[in-house]
C-alpha cells in the first residue's frame, strides 16, 4: 500500500477515452489518485519520473508506439513501479504480450467494478510487499558489501558458493567472480577441508532433530590467499533446513583470525617460557636451602657447647620450614595453590624426625585439604614449627614416648590449626601472648600476620597441653 498519509497513486495507461473516464471514476470514488498515459512511450517517461506512483494499470491492447509487454519492460529495467495489465476475456490473443515483461499479472476489466476495485487492492498489496522485499534486499546487500567481514551462501547439492561479498577481496585477494568459481577443496587447507567435510556429515546425520542440525556452528579454518601464504580464518555457518529437516543452504560468515590466532600461540609459547624459568628458579632456591640447611648441620655437628648446637638445630628447622613450602611450589602450577594440609603435616614429620626432637614420639596428623596462598602459607608453617618445637622441647621431662597430634579443619571461610600433646601440660593461667620467650613472640606474632589469634588449653583426653589457632583462609 502506499506511504501512510496519503492515498496510492495510479497510473492509468489506456489508449481507449471511453474505457479510460470509466476506469478513472471507479478508482478516484474508491479513493485513490489517478493519472493518466496514452500510450506505452509517455507511460515509461511518467512511470520512470520522480512521480511517486504505487502502481502501473496497463492496458494490453495498446494500438500505438510501445506495446504493454515492452513498456512494462522498461519500466521494470528502469526500477519503476510494478505493472499490472488490464484486459477484457474478448483479448485473450493479446496475453503473449506480456510473457517475460515483470508483470504482477492481469487484471479482468469486465467483470465489474467490485472486482476490478478487489484485483486492484491485492495488486497494491503485492506491489506492497514487493517494495519491502526489495527494500530488505538492498539493506542485506549494503550491510554485506560494506562489513569487514566476508558473508557467504553454500548449495551442497552443486557443491559450489552462490554468494560472497566483496569483502573477500580484503580476506583472501580474490574477485568475488574467483571466490564464486572456485570449489570448496581449493578454498581450504587439507585439515581445515576435512573438519568442513565432518560437519556436513554431522548435519546431514542430524537431519531428524530440526533444533540440533540448524545450530549456528564457529570454528577456525585455514584458507589460502591469492598472493600465497595461508590465513586463518573464524567461520560462523548456520544450516539452512527445508520442512522435513533436509540441508537446503549453509550461510556463513568469515573473519579474519590471523593476528588472534598468532597472538595466542606467542603467547602460549611466552608462558610456557615462564613456566620453564618459574620452574628453574623455584628448583634453585629449593637447592639453595637445602645447601644452607647442611651447612648449619655440619656447624652443629662440629661443636661441643650444647647450647650453641640448639641454637642452629632450631635454625635448620626453621629453614627447613620454608624449605619445604619450596618444593610444595615446585610442584605446583600456582602460587595461590598450596596444600595447607599437606604442607603442615610435613613440616611437622621434619621437626620430629630432627635432631631437637627426642626419639619415642608418635605423632598423629588429621588434617583436611584445603588450598592458601604463598604468603599465609609461610606464616602458618613457621608458625606449627615453633609450637611444635616448643612441645619436643618442654612437654615430655625425662619420658621415652609421648604423643604429639596436629588436626587442620575448615569451616566456611575459617581454618583451624590445632596441635595438642599427651605432656606434663601447661602452668596455671598461662598465656601465650604475654609469654616473654622468643619462641611464643614468634608464635603470637605469626598468628597477627595469618589474621588470627592463639589460644591455649588442655591436649589430648584432657592432659598435656593444647594450642589452637583460627584464622581466615
Amino acid at each position: 500500500m502506499a506511504e501512510t498519509g496519503r492515498q496510492p497513486r495510479i497510473l492509468l495507461v489506456e489508449g481507449e477515452s471511453s474505457a479510460y473516464l470509466n476506469e478513472a471514476r471507479v478508482l478516484s470514488e474508491a479513493g485513490y489518485e489517478i493519472e493518466l498515459a496514452r500510450d506505452g512511450e509517455a507511460a515509461s517517461a511518467l512511470a520512470l519520473s520522480d512521480s511517486g506512483f504505487d502502481l502501473v494499470l496497463m492496458d494490453i491492447g495498446l494500438a500505438e508506439g510501445l506495446d504493454c509487454g515492452e513498456a512494462a519492460r522498461r519500466i521494470g529495467a528502469g526500477g519503476g513501479p510494478p505493472v499490472a495489465f488490464l484486459f477484457a476475456r474478448s483479448e485473450e490473443e493479446a496475453l503473449a504480450r506480456t510473457r517475460n515483461s515483470g508483470g504482477l499479472g492481469l487484471i479482468a476489466r469486465d467483470l465489474g467494478e467490485g472486482a476490478l476495485l478487489a484485483s486492484v487492492r491485492l495488486a497494491l498489496d503485492h506491489a506492497s510487499a514487493l517494495r519491502a522485499l526489495a527494500e530488505s534486499d538492498r539493506r542485506y546487500r549494503l550491510l554485506a558489501e560494506n562489513v569487514g567481514d566476508v558473508i557467504w551462501t553454500y548449495d551442497p547439492a552443486s557443491l559450489r558458493f552462490t554468494y560472497i561479498s566483496p569483502s573477500i577481496v580484503g580476506l583472501r585477494g580474490l574477485s568475488v567472480e574467483e571466490a564464486l568459481a572456485e570449489p570448496l577443496e581449493k578454498s581450504l587447507s587439507p585439515s581445515s577441508l576435512a573438519k568442513v567435510q565432518a560437519g556436513l556429515a554431522a548435519i546431514a546425520s542430524q537431519a531428524a532433530s530440526l533444533d540440533a542440525a540448524a545450530a549456528p556452528m564457529t570454528d577456525l579454518y585455514e584458507q589460502p590467499c591469492k598472493g600465497g601464504g595461508m590465513k586463518w580464518v573464524e567461520i560462523t555457518t548456520r544450516p539452512v533446513l527445508d520442512a522435513e529437516g533436509g540441508l537446503i543452504e549453509v550461510v556463513g560468515v568469515s573473519r579474519d583470525a590471523t593476528a588472534r590466532v598468532l597472538a595466542e600461540a606467542d603467547l602460549q609459547n611466552a608462558l610456557a617460557d615462564k613456566d620453564k624459568l618459574y620452574k628453574a628458579l623455584q628448583h634453585r632456591v629449593k637447592n639453595s636451602i637445602a645447601l644452607i640447611v647442611s651447612l648449619l648441620s655440619l656447624k652443629s655437628d662440629s661443636l661441643e657447647d650444647e647450647s650453641a648446637r640448639a641454637i642452629l638445630d632450631e635454625a635448620q628447622v626453621r629453614v627447613r620450614t620454608i624449605g619445604l613450602l619450596y618444593e610444595q611450589l615446585y610442584r605446583s602450577r600456582s602460587i595461590g595453590d598450596i596444600d595447607l594440609g599437606a604442607y603442615l603435616s610435613e613440616v611437622a614429620r621434619v621437626i620430629v624426625e630432627s635432631p631437637i626432637c627426642r626419639r619415642g614420639l608418635r605423632l598423629e596428623l588429621d588434617c583436611g585439604s584445603m588450598s592458601i596462598d604463598v604468603d599465609r602459607a609461610v606464616s602458618a608453617g613457621l608458625l606449627l614449627a615453633e609450637l611444635v618445637s616448643n612441645c619436643a622441647k618442654h612437654a615430655f621431662h625425662e619420658r621415652k614416648s609421648g604423643r604429639i597430634r596436629l588436626s587442620l579443619s575448615g569451616g566456611g571461610a575459617d581454618v583451624r590449626l590445632l596441635l595438642e600433646d599427651d605432656g606434663v601440660g601447661l602452668p596455671a593461667g598461662f598465656n601465650p601472648s604475654e609469654e616473654k620467650s622468643l619462641g611464643f613472640i614468634l608464635i603470637t606474632q605469626l598468628a597477627k600476620q595469618l589474621g588470627g589469634l592463639i589460644v591455649a588449653g588442655p591436649g589430648l583426653e584432657g592432659q598435656g597441653a593444647g594450642f589452637s589457632v583460627r584464622f581466615p583462609v
